[in-house]
């Protein structure tokens, strides 16, 4: 695969999922970019074997929005009150880092499932796709998906190490 069909592919998912993230569009924009620039400086060193490409290129993504906030922290300025900048706080940053790591977990969980359980629970849970949508790309129907969805889950439900990381899914 070339960097110019994983572009195509990802544009989409990932612009949606910073642009829910950030409030500003040209900041979203700007952050996308930044993004899939990081994704073309560094796609001969991806390694499926390692990660999958959609979660390859979602941990850039993450590392990007950390470091969007950080930077966003360091540049406000008290005297600028016509465009006040929110800040995450110590807690919302906590509770971040926390549920990035039971998304980690779940993405090894990720394994125990086929390709297709794989693709409908990240899709879902991970990029936020609705059934529809994810039910026009697989060829089946928004119910069929929703089906496998509440199989897959109930797999990985099966793993007592799983269980409650999985019941609020």
């Amino acid at each position: 695969m070339n960097f110019e069909q994983v572009y195509q592919d990802f544009y989409d998912r990932v612009f949606h999922y910073v642009s829910t993230r950030i409030n500003s569009r040209s900041d979203t924009e700007d952050l996308v970019q930044e993004i899939f620039v990081a994704c073309y400086r560094n796609f001969e060193h991806y390694d499926p074997e390692k990660a999958s490409l959609v979660t390859w290129i979602f941990v850039i993504t993450k590392s990007r929005l950390i470091n969007y906030y950080r930077g966003r922290k360091e540049s406000s300025s008290i005297d600028d009150e016509e465009h006040p900048v929110e800040i995450p706080d110590e807690q919302f940053l906590e509770e971040a880092i926390l549920l990035d790591e039971k998304k980690e977990v779940l993405q090894r969980a990720l394994l125990l499932l086929s390709d297709r359980e794989r693709r409908i629970v990240s899709g879902k849970y991970f990029e936020g796709r609705s059934s529809s949508a994810l039910a026009k790309e697989l060829g089946t129907t928004p119910g069929n998906i929703r089906i496998i969805r509440m199989r897959a889950l109930k797999k990985l439900q099966a793993d007592p190490a799983l269980r409650e990381l999985c019941a609020g899914l």
